[in-house]
């Protein structure tokens, strides 16, 4: 009788954090906008002055949702792709690449938590907007890459961030994410 009520106490939690957090991201919680986002011309590459040189943006895997100070204008279309990186992984175990496969206690017991739980754990999705869910599935190509084209269906500031276990208790959000590690070099171009 115990183990039924644990069981079913799990369930529980699984359910509310689930249903929680999905009203709180769609809020606008999770990503924040700053306001500060440049506008992209067609044909331009978004650049950070670093010590008075351009470089690109670095986008942390530790990010629960990293603003990458871009405006998406709705209908344009918008070339995403990591030119380099380090390889993405939490604190006990490293990914290969951007996704984990292993199967292993602590991935089996976060996966009720995974905030997208049809996708890989630590692949890179790209998000239009503090407001509402338009996400976009950065695959990873078979070397490893990244390289995705994609058309603005709203217009909003660009988020990243890699899929990863999260709580809907906002000062925990990033209870998970803080020990991820690993970075990469972004190159945001927008084609038309």
């Amino acid at each position: 009788m115990i183990v039924f009520g644990l069981i079913l106490a799990w369930l529980v939690v699984i359910v509310v954090n689930r249903i929680f957090f999905s009203f709180e991201d769609a809020a606008g919680l999770t990503c924040r906008e700053t306001g500060e986002a440049i506008t992209l011309m067609p044909g331009d590459t978004k650049t950070v002055s670093i010590d008075g040189r351009f470089e690109l943006p670095v986008f942390n895997a530790s990010a629960v949702c990293q603003n990458m100070g871009v405006l998406l204008k709705q209908d344009a279309t918008y070339n995403i792709s990591f030119e380099s990186s380090q390889q993405f992984r939490d604190q006990l175990y490293a990914s290969n690449k951007y996704s984990v496969g292993r199967f292993n206690l602590k991935w089996t017991t976060l996966f009720p938590f995974r905030r997208i739980l049809s996708r890989p754990w630590f692949t890179a999705v790209a998000r239009i907007g503090s407001v509402g869910a338009e996400d976009y599935f950065l695959d990873p190509q078979q070397d490893g890459s990244i390289n995705e084209e994609m058309k603005a269906t709203k217009s909003g500031e660009l988020f990243l961030y890699v899929n990863d276990a999260i709580i809907a208790i906002p000062p925990l959000y990033d209870l998970f994410y803080k020990n991820n590690a690993g970075s990469t070099k972004v190159v945001i171009k927008r084609k038309s």
